[in-house]
């Protein structure tokens, strides 16, 4: 799929090129997630982010989508790729894909840009072999999500904390 326009907002796949912008983008909405005011730790977790993002373009197992306007990003989704072993019936291939980072700015919110974004990500994921796409969501998001085929698991989510100081 080519670049596309949505109300003059251009939706394209990010490249390399957009890392310093996608960087910003993500810890600007993380900023306003924890109302958190720009600082040098979001400086450091600017830093952080690109080489997060330069890693992962990089290696080939992250890939985003954009919108964007006036040449500002407004809007995007992405998914990491990672390998499991196969598991019978499950995943002949062990190819699993992690949506995130999955937001469209305030006033371009209701336009149909997420759902265009997120449809971007999963298209690509079909043609590169990706037999499962997992997310986390709000329950707020659900529904959203559900109209574009995924569906709930009930399944527990468990973390432990390492080499945190």
């Amino acid at each position: 799929m080519s670049g596309k326009e949505i109300n003059g907002v251009e939706i394209r796949k990010a490249s390399i090129d957009d890392i310093a912008k996608l960087a910003a983008y993500r810890v600007g909405h993380l900023d306003e997630l924890f109302d958190h005011t720009e600082d040098e730790d979001s400086m450091i977790l600017m830093d952080r982010m690109k080489g997060f993002l330069e890693k992962h373009f990089e290696s080939g197992d992250m890939l985003c989508y954009l919108a964007l306007s006036s040449g500002n990003i407004v809007g995007s989704a992405c998914m990491m790729v990672r390998e499991t072993p196969p598991v019978y019936d499950l995943f002949d291939n062990g190819k699993l894909g992690y949506l995130m980072n999955i937001h469209t700015s305030g006033e371009f919110t209701g336009q149909g840009i997420t759902k265009e974004l997120v449809e971007r990500v999963i298209s690509e994921a079909r043609g590169s072999g990706i037999e499962y796409i997992h997310l986390h969501c709000n329950d707020d998001r659900t529904r959203f999500y559900s109209k574009l085929g995924f569906s709930e698991v009930l399944a527990h989510e468990m973390k432990m904390e390492l080499n945190r100081s």
